[in-house]
């Protein structure tokens, strides 16, 4: 599966449309909306979900592994 990366999980520094970055990067953040992980029991196997929303402008954005 290819990794899909949107809004913010687009670069080093979680910088969102909106210029909002990771807090580690001076930004407001951003809250976790939801975070999953399951394996299928294969190696390289499984998937990673993760959704967050903008501590500033509340666009959300998503990461799955």
């Amino acid at each position: 599966m290819t990794p899909k990366r949107t809004g913010c999980f687009r670069d080093e520094e979680c910088t969102c449309e909106c210029g909002n970055k990771h807090e580690l990067y001076g930004g407001a953040g951003y809250k976790t909306v939801a975070c999953e992980a399951y394996s299928d029991g294969k190696v390289g196997g499984g998937r990673y979900i993760h959704t967050v929303e903008c501590n500033k402008c509340g666009v959300t954005s998503e990461l799955v592994l």
